[in-house]
């Protein structure tokens, strides 16, 4: 099992949930239903907190994060303008890659996919980017964290989707299939993860 390298900092988290749903019809409009969520506390600075949240879809969770001060906010994890700098940007993505290591160190299941969308925002459809930058950003702090000797890499950029497991996991290649064939399939839910670049060079 892999362990964390000290040269990369992070934030102190603590676990603030750990939620069994599988009796829940959460996110049940689109067929979409978590067994287990998860989620974090990250202080950054006094008055800057963040969530992140751990989604168990089966084999595949699926990691968020936003502002603890918009919690109730429906559009919480597209909001970026809190004033966070690059360097602050960068240690709160190692915190998440070393929540989901603790995870996997912690876990019975090596075969876990963890996956995330970069968000896009106004200024990526101003600049015409088929990648968000935020994107671009997550992917190169997780493409770092997590060596290629130990773990699994995809990436999709049209879509703004990047995953990683465990080496051993087998099932990985089927795990990312089965989550893009998802998405294909609903042709509205793929767009929402899409610039407007994007959608115009693909639809």
């Amino acid at each position: 099992m892999s362990h964390f390298q000290p040269e990369y900092k992070y934030y102190h988290y603590s676990q603030q949930r750990n939620s069994d749903l599988r009796n829940s019809s959460y996110l049940s409009d689109r067929g979409l239903e978590p067994t287990k969520i998860k989620s974090f506390k990250i202080k950054i600075r006094k008055r800057i907190i963040y969530t992140v949240e751990l989604f168990y879809y089966e084999d595949v969770v699926f990691i968020k994060f936003h502002p603890k001060l918009y919690e109730s906010h429906p559009d919480k994890y597209q909001i970026i303008d809190v004033g966070l700098q690059l360097s602050e940007i960068k240690r709160l993505m190692n915190t998440c890659c070393k929540i989901v290591l603790n995870d996997l160190n912690k876990g019975d299941n090596s075969e876990l996919l963890y996956a995330f969308f970069g968000q896009w925002y106004f200024k990526d459809n101003q600049q015409k980017r088929i990648s968000s930058k935020r994107f671009c950003l997550y992917e190169k702090q997780v493409s770092t964290f997590f060596s290629i000797k130990e773990f699994n890499h995809f990436k999709q950029k049209e879509i703004n989707y990047y995953s990683v497991s465990l080496k051993s996991n087998q099932s990985f290649d089927k795990q990312n299939e089965r989550v893009l064939d998802l998405l294909t399939r609903d042709e509205e839910l793929v767009k929402l993860f899409m610039t407007e670049t994007a959608v115009k060079e693909y639809f």
